[in-house]
């Protein structure tokens, strides 16, 4: 697998350092692959956060470029899958990715948000695209429900709530 940006280099090359581990030590490994996992106090400079930082103070949300397609995960949902895992798959190895399966644009995001906080906010679109930008990062859930019989519980819209109300 070639990485397409350094962010993802650095995930491959983790993994590899993590396998040779594993390798020579005879421990088994799981590794978790998580999408794009959003929830509340979410850290400025990302989307989601910024939206609802945006629409929370009455301001028109801004979205610099509405094509790219994300799977969210949201936090607990991931948590929970860490707690299942560390409670009885001590023996179990493999390379997980981990998300909904599930992918929406950022101008989707935007308007979900704006529909939660308040639908009469104007969306502003920038047009401005980010250099060497994934245009669909989405994955297939049926590794991670076949082999750990998990699945989130949370749609984005209901994430988003949960955010919303917690800011609140």
């Amino acid at each position: 697998v070639d990485a397409s940006n350094p962010y993802m280099g650095s995930k491959l090359i983790s993994e590899k350092i993590c396998n040779e581990i594993s390798s020579r030590l005879g421990l088994p490994l799981i590794i978790f692959r998580p999408f794009h996992i959003y929830g509340p106090k979410g850290k400025p400079g990302r989307l989601i956060p910024d939206l609802v930082a945006q629409a929370s103070g009455g301001d028109a949300l801004t979205v610099k470029d509405p094509n790219p397609r994300r799977d969210y995960l949201y936090v607990e949902d991931f948590c929970e899958l860490i707690w299942q895992t560390l409670g009885g798959a001590a023996d179990r190895s493999g390379i997980y990715n981990v998300g909904s399966g599930v992918s929406y644009s950022n101008l989707e995001v935007a308007h979900a948000i704006r529909d939660l906080i308040d639908p009469a906010l104007n969306i502003d679109i920038e047009g401005v695209s980010r250099r060497g930008d994934v245009s669909d990062c989405s994955m297939s859930p049926d590794k991670i429900k076949r082999d750990f019989n998990w699945q989130p519980r949370y749609t984005l819209q209901e994430g988003l709530q949960k955010i919303i109300s917690s800011d609140l």
